[in-house]
């Protein structure tokens, strides 16, 4: 299966050579004034609960995490002003935002906060 190439993973297998990668964005609504990671420091984040998002978040300076249950309240969450940005896969979530025809409504600042290059696994067993 296609997966993210972490140390953990490496010992469950052989990786092929990298096809991509996964890229974990900031989303912030697109008539605001931040244009990139570091203008959300001090500010408040939203995460998936237990998301790999939640440690990449806090590598924002003094920002608050809000962990919520899922996109859709995460969505809620930026449009009425709890949070300001969305922290979360960059494909996934754009995917999303497709889908709920909002994709007009948000940016993702540039660069992601963090990039894994992602491959095939290919167990021995």
């Amino acid at each position: 299966s296609l997966l993210a190439m972490t140390p953990e993973r490496m010992d469950l297998g052989n990786f092929t050579d990298t096809i991509g990668s996964f890229q974990n964005s900031l989303f912030v609504l697109r008539n605001n004034s931040m244009t990139m990671p570091e203008d959300l420091t001090g500010r408040r984040i939203g995460v998936v609960a237990g998301s790999f998002s939640v440690t990449t978040a806090a590598t924002v300076p003094f920002v608050n995490i809000l962990e919520l249950e899922d996109h859709g309240r995460l969505i809620l969450a930026l449009m009425s002003g709890q949070i300001d940005a969305i922290s979360t896969p960059k494909e996934p979530f754009q995917a999303t935002l497709r889908s709920l025809n909002l994709d007009r409504a948000f940016t993702a600042l540039e660069p992601p906060l963090r990039e894994i290059p992602r491959g095939l696994l290919v167990r021995e067993d």
